[in-house]
């Protein structure tokens, strides 16, 4: 049941890789994180998909194998969601659970939000619920937040401490941590 079916839908005008696995109607939806790809959901997907569900995982537009849009910048969290709705319904899926991380928190929320009766429940892991404005979502963020320095080594292309942040959170144990935290990386800080 691990063999992950890559397939390419296309909706509002683009072309989305979703990674689907498993059958039945209970479907989840994963939403992955920034700078990520649906691959960081692959082992949640196994395992779900062994216990009964079918498990989604798109790529969002500008990801991985799905399409740039035409004008990248204008994308909005609109646009993402507008996406998913579209996705679902080509797919002929009503309802989802829904579990999401990082930067997909936002889009699961407003999926959950502007579109309640397509969602069962929703699960988010790595970022805290907050307001959806956006001063009020930066005023709500305790200073030195983990997203905050993720956001500043990569706007700044501090090229040393985004590879260290991509090593470091895929590490399976406190032991392969440490012995990466002890590596030169850490020393722009």
């Amino acid at each position: 049941m691990d063999q992950i079916q890559h397939n390419f839908i296309t909706v509002r005008g683009l072309k989305f890789h979703v990674a689907d696995l498993g059958e039945g109607s209970n479907v989840v939806l994963f939403l992955h994180g920034f700078p990520e790809i649906w691959y960081s959901w692959r082992y949640q997907m196994v395992a779900l998909a062994n216990a009964g569900f079918r498990t989604l995982a798109p790529d969002y537009r500008g990801y991985g194998l799905s399409d740039i849009p035409p004008e990248p910048e204008k994308t909005t969290f609109a646009d993402l969601v507008a996406d998913l709705v579209a996705i679902l319904d080509h797919l002929g899926i009503n309802k989802v659970f829904v579990v999401a991380k990082d930067f997909g928190v936002r889009p699961a929320y407003l999926l959950t939000l502007l579109h309640p009766h397509r969602v069962s429940c929703v699960v988010t892991l790595g970022v805290p619920h907050v307001p959806l404005e956006p001063r009020k979502y930066r005023e709500s963020l305790p200073e030195g937040f983990y997203i905050s320095r993720w956001n500043v080594c990569f706007g700044l292309l501090i090229v040393e401490m985004y590879c260290f942040y991509l090593v470091w959170i895929s590490c399976r144990n406190l032991d392969e941590r440490r012995l990466i935290s002890d590596d030169s990386m850490l020393k722009p800080l």
